[in-house]
């Protein structure tokens, strides 16, 4: 129900990529049509939540976003499961 227009000027990149799945798919194209590049970009990231890529204030992508790789995850797991439990060895502690 936002003037294309008023949309346009109201809400910053940085507002609009903190809009739910729910509220960004309301856009309509007229409203889109009035956004800008920067803008546009982060509306496609609230539509597109499996690209996690940060973008500086520009709307530039920095790349993608830092995590652990699963490798590190898998070890991590494995360690969990083979080490022995301290409470196992020292039943009073």
């Amino acid at each position: 129900m936002i003037p294309p227009d008023k949309l346009a000027v109201v809400f910053q990149p940085r507002q609009i990529s903190m809009f739910s799945y729910e509220q960004g798919a309301e856009v309509t194209k007229e409203q889109l049509s009035a956004l800008s590049d920067v803008q546009r970009t982060a509306l496609a990231m609230v539509l597109t939540p499996w690209e996690d890529r940060a973008v500086d204030s520009r709307g530039k992508s920095l790349g993608l976003a830092l995590s652990h790789s699963p490798l590190c995850l898998i070890l991590g797991l494995l360690m969990l499961l083979l080490l022995p439990c301290p409470a196992l060895i020292c039943p009073g502690t």
